[in-house]
């Protein structure tokens, strides 16, 4: 009787712990809705993204450009979000924002915040959201030495767009464009009939000029 008792209370104050948002064995999850997360995991708890397999692809991206970065918080927890980039191959990171927890609506909780993106191409870019854990709102965030264990992961997988060059500076497509440098010529030949060569054009004005000289000579000569 004494063991089903004592059982009975650790279940209650487990349940009393989670309710509250203090989990027995893990306490805070969120991930990325955008950029998409490359796993879709909300409890990455080893840096720098988790060990989850990626399972959805690069998001693509304009260098320079502002983002609204989403995510959402699947247990409550006290602390901070920071909105991170690397363009190393995760060996370092840049603080892009950070977002203070709210307690506001119900879980799941969404936030956003907008960032503007790093210049440069980037083939392989992460955008990275971590989850701080904290004791309580009050302290501050992100601490500048984090506690074991009090982070979350959530990564999203970066391609830089690429726009084709243009010497005009215009988007005209190139295989269609006129060739400026050899216009076509009277006797309506083009490059790709092998007509317009310089010179060509004249050259066969002056050939019908001497047939004719000599059509007029052979006439006085009868």
């Amino acid at each position: 009787m004494r063991l089903s008792h004592t059982l009975s209370r650790l279940l209650t104050l487990t349940a009393t712990l989670t309710s509250v948002g203090i989990a027995v064995n893990s306490s805070a999850h969120a991930v990325l809705t955008y950029p998409l997360s490359r796993d879709g995991a909300d409890a990455n708890k080893t840096g720098p993204c988790g060990v989850a397999p990626t399972i959805n692809g690069p998001n693509v991206y304009t260098p320079g450009q502002s983002m609204t970065v989403t995510w959402k918080e699947t247990v409550n927890h006290p602390g901070c979000f920071v909105v991170e980039w690397s363009s190393d191959n995760n060996a370092t990171f840049t603080n892009l924002a950070t977002v203070k927890h709210t307690t506001v609506g119900a879980l799941p909780r969404p936030y956003s915040t907008t960032v503007t993106l790093p210049a440069g191409n980037c083939t392989n870019c992460t955008l990275r959201m971590v989850q701080h854990m904290l004791a309580n709102e009050t302290l501050p965030c992100p601490p500048a030495v984090p506690a074991a264990g009090s982070l979350y992961f959530s990564c999203a997988q970066m391609n830089a767009s690429t726009t084709p060059p243009s010497d005009m500076g215009g988007t005209e497509d190139l295989a269609t464009a006129p060739d400026l440098a050899m216009p076509p010529t009277m006797d309506g030949g083009t490059t790709a009939t092998g007509c317009n060569f310089p010179g060509h054009a004249a050259t066969s004005a002056g050939g019908l000029m001497v047939l004719a000289a000599a059509v007029g000579l052979l006439r006085r000569r009868r």
